[in-house]
């Protein structure tokens, strides 16, 4: 296995990427350019396949720095540069949603904040806000729970909306397991919701609860009417 410097120099990934762009490049390729150079005891083509390995598809989005530097040879500065690129491809997939768009079906709500909800590792509750025409005005993520729950507070949702002036919000949460099927308490949480919003005088048109690469609509399913 050969390292970067054992490379003709117009072959290596870096120069291929400027010269013929990042397209051009495999996977290995990519890491191997975020890695630069491997160790006398790995190589950095070898250090760049133990990484996808290890952390493919969804759990690459979630690797954490102690993760990656249990791989030999790959210390603080090369971890810290993969998550900064996992970091960067997860914010510009969520600004390829424009900040605008209306909202007219839960496909669109849930397209919006599945990159920001589907790989994370612990439960997540977030608020949509929409304007009176059904256009997103941001989404904001308001409490952070363990695996299996996450406390939601009432008041701290609707501070959330006054504060940004929305008409209406849309409830969206992860399930980690990566089942999105609606529990007796998100059902409860979502009915407490609703009611607080006909006093409010701000709607809750829907509760969207992301998994892997699916959600489920609660408007879709009748608890909201």
């Amino acid at each position: 296995m050969t390292d970067m410097q054992d490379i003709p120099k117009d072959e290596r990934p870096r120069e291929r990427l400027l010269k013929d762009g990042a397209g051009a490049l495999s996977t290995t390729e990519l890491v191997m350019v975020l890695l630069g150079v491997g160790t006398a005891e790995l190589p950095v083509q070898r250090m760049a396949e133990e990484v996808l390995s290890r952390y493919r598809h969804k759990t690459l989005a979630q690797v954490t720095a102690a993760e990656l530097k249990s791989i030999r040879g790959l210390k603080d500065a090369k971890a810290a540069t993969i998550l900064a690129a996992v970091e960067l491809g997860r914010r510009l997939q969520m600004q390829t949603a424009p900040e605008r768009v209306r909202v007219g079906h839960p496909e669109d709500a849930a397209a919006y904040v599945m990159p920001y909800l589907r790989f994370v590792r612990e439960e997540r509750f977030g608020v949509l806000l929409l304007n009176r025409k059904n256009a997103i005005l941001g989404f904001h993520t308001l409490s952070v729970g363990g695996l299996a729950a996450t406390v939601v507070d009432v008041g701290k949702v609707f501070r959330c909306a006054i504060e940004y002036n929305a008409a209406a919000m849309i409830l969206c949460h992860n399930h980690p397991s990566g089942d999105p099927e609606p529990s007796g308490e998100d059902i409860s949480l979502t009915e407490r919701m609703v009611d607080a919003g006909k006093i409010m005088g701000i709607d809750i048109i829907d509760h969207i609860i992301i998994g892997d690469d699916k959600f489920i609509s609660i408007t879709e399913q009748g608890v909201i009417k």
